[in-house]
């Protein structure tokens, strides 16, 4: 082989050689990708509360951690936890622990019913059927609900009826119950039968005294914050007005 022939080899690799490696070096180094930390949100209970009490928002403190952090300390996500109106503590919490599911008792839940009675009162089943103010205006647990009784001093409604219309009067005889549960327990489908039933927190004395004003009379529920509890209503003032009207217009 000549020597030119060689040189050209020669001078071909070491110009490969040197482009190879200036490409080399000339590459930009790849840009490391920092991706955005995600945070949820975690609640703290800031103060020791008690069994059955209600579940107050200032007892609750919200704090932030990286999505990896709360995974690593098995944190549950605040947003994952519902809190309703009328919500209670199902149970004594420290101060400083986190807020969990199982710690919130909410209307309508199973629990809810015995956190909410007091050490007097019982759960009463109470059934209202046909059109009522429970139709128009819809309760639910937590609301509070009064019942007024018509009756008469004369006779008993449920088996003379409304005769006696001189001596009819609506009195609130149970104000501001709790209603624990509220349900349709109807299954017609006629409307005008519809049924509906709640269960209401009531003391054994309010009991008897609802028991004896349904053999005795009609009883209206409605929401407690419609009616004041010594609401009175006689039908003999509403007779005297109609016969007052008549005789006037008679003259």
């Amino acid at each position: 082989m000549s020597r030119a022939l060689v040189f050209v080899f020669v001078a071909i690799t070491m110009f490969l050689a040197f482009f190879y490696v200036s490409d080399f070096f000339d590459q930009p180094e790849p840009v490391a990708v920092v991706e955005n930390e995600v945070f949820v949100e975690v609640a703290f209970v800031n103060q020791a509360v008690n069994k059955a009490e209600p579940v107050n928002a200032n007892a609750i403190d919200i704090r932030e951690f990286p999505e990896s952090e709360a995974k690593q300390h098995s944190y549950v996500p605040y947003s994952s936890i519902k809190i309703d109106s009328g919500a209670l503590w199902a149970k004594d919490v420290k101060e400083g622990m986190q807020l969990t599911p199982d710690l919130v008792s909410n209307p309508g839940e199973k629990d809810y019913m015995y956190l909410s009675l007091k050490k007097d009162q019982v759960p009463y089943y109470y059934l209202s059927q046909g059109s009522s103010i429970v139709e128009a205006l819809p309760i639910q647990p937590g609301d509070r609900v009064s019942f007024v009784a018509t009756t008469s001093s004369q006779s008993n409604l449920l088996e003379s009826g409304y005769s006696d219309i001189d001596s009819l009067t609506s009195n609130v005889i149970i104000d501001g119950a709790l209603v624990l549960q509220a349900m349709n327990v109807a299954e017609d489908d006629d409307s005008s039968n519809e049924e509906y039933g709640l269960i209401i927190a009531l003391t054994v004395k309010q009991v008897l005294k609802l028991e004896m004003a349904q053999k005795i009379g009609a009883i209206t529920l409605v929401p407690a914050k419609m009616v004041h509890k010594y609401l009175s209503v006689k039908s003999s003032d509403l007779i005297e007005h109609r016969f007052g009207v008549r005789q006037l217009r008679g003259n």
